[in-house]
């Protein structure tokens, strides 16, 4: 997935879809988004089913709840801030 950006008919606010960023190594466990996430919006996807227990760091960041292997794919959507 490429970044995809999108306006809900009526809203002003951007919504983001895209691939975290950061080694899937089976050692990290803190990705980033290409741009800053309004708090409350950040929704993460692994393997794409929805995380339910990641970590909002703010700014750009986040925590998964487990280090994901090799071959994984987290991929996010969020509100830009």
């Amino acid at each position: 997935m490429g970044l995809i950006v999108t306006k809900p008919r009526g809203s002003s606010q951007s919504i983001i879809k895209e691939q975290a960023i950061g080694p899937i190594d089976g050692i990290t466990d803190v990705y980033q988004t290409s741009q800053t996430y309004f708090p409350g919006t950040l929704s993460v996807f692994f393997n794409g089913v929805r995380e339910r227990y990641a970590t909002p760091l703010g700014g750009n960041q986040f925590q998964m709840p487990a280090k994901p292997r090799l071959g994984s794919k987290i991929d996010v959507e969020y509100v830009r801030y």
